[in-house]
């Protein structure tokens, strides 16, 4: 009987393959860069001061780029790291909050650290997560740090509860705090609702220990909040 062939190669095998070679021998003090995070599908062989080639993953292609021109003269064991803007950048504002610069950051700095160099002593050495960018006429970038924003809610929006946070980023139970905070905030702001009686304060001693029993990351935050009201 005919037997016909129709097996379908699967894609992304995992199989050991060979991938293209480097376009020139390594020799004593040549060494690769790539990203450790693998969010850019890139790595970088510096083969000299002078000769740079790039390596495409999914392409499998090496292509030659401008010279960098680097100081210093490679010997064995050299090598070399991947570091997420790490071109100093010089501010010339802001606030305690952002960050006035006329260098061209974009949208890509979200995310990203920022270490304060120089300035008073109590910034250097200082590091910030950018939360977003703002690009003025004229070129100046601002840069806030990490901000949420929640809406307050009846219905419609009746207000926004914003946080910043100066030394880090926030996370996801940070969101769902600032969510609940919100809607209480929007039920005590609508003009259609009667407010509840407000507790005790026993009775807000007693909810705030039982939820430091049951959430104490979660008591941590609304305890923040609260003696930042009181």
């Amino acid at each position: 009987m005919t037997i016909t062939n129709r097996a379908v190669p699967l894609l992304h095998r995992k199989e050991w393959q060979m991938m293209t070679p480097a376009p020139v021998a390594t020799a004593a003090g040549s060494f690769v860069i790539h990203d450790v995070d693998d969010v850019d599908n890139l790595a970088l062989l510096v083969a000299s001061a002078t000769v740079h080639y790039l390596y495409h993953h999914d392409e499998d292609a090496w292509v030659q780029i401008p010279s960098g021109a680097l100081a210093g003269t490679f010997g064995a064991g050299a090598c070399g790291a991947r570091l997420r803007w790490s071109a100093p950048v010089t501010a010339n504002g802001g606030t305690t909050t952002t960050i006035t610069t006329t260098a061209a950051i974009t949208s890509l700095a979200i995310g990203r650290t920022v270490r304060m160099l120089t300035g008073t002593a109590a910034n250097i050495g200082q590091e910030r997560t950018v939360a977003s960018v703002l690009i003025t006429p004229g070129g100046t970038s601002g840069v806030p740090m990490a901000v949420l924003a929640a809406p307050c809610l009846d219905g419609d929006v009746v207000g926004v509860l914003e946080l910043v946070r100066e030394s880090s980023g926030f996370g996801f139970d940070d969101v769902e705090t600032a969510s609940m905070l919100a809607d209480i905030a929007g039920a005590a702001m609508s003009d259609t609702v009667t407010p509840p009686a407000p507790p005790s304060p026993e009775q807000l001693a007693a909810a705030l220990a039982a939820l430091a029993g049951r959430d104490p990351r979660r008591y941590a935050d609304v305890a923040r909040v609260v003696a930042g009201l009181v």
